[in-house]
């Protein structure tokens, strides 16, 4: 029996420590003192804040339009005159 392919995704809760434990490494690697880390680590917090608050914008524009597109098809009505079948 042939072996089916899949793609699986990774769950998130195993990308969440492998990032996390990714991250401590590299902060522990660059031998920066505190305080220089202090200030990448807030830089990148902005940064990450400023992409998540574009994420929820877009994600919210679009639920937005497809709800609407929704309504939108729910409600039509046509002129059973006016449809050409050829």
């Amino acid at each position: 029996m042939e072996k089916q392919e899949t793609n699986a995704q990774k769950p998130l809760i195993i990308s969440y420590k492998e990032c996390r434990e990714n991250l401590i490494n590299s902060i522990n690697k660059s031998g920066l003192p505190s305080f220089l880390l202090e200030t990448i680590l807030s830089e990148l917090l902005l940064e990450i804040r400023n992409n998540a608050n574009a994420e929820y914008e877009n994600a919210m524009k679009i639920y937005t339009n497809n709800s609407q597109s929704t309504k939108d098809d729910e409600y039509v009505v046509v002129d059973p005159d006016e449809v050409n079948v050829d």
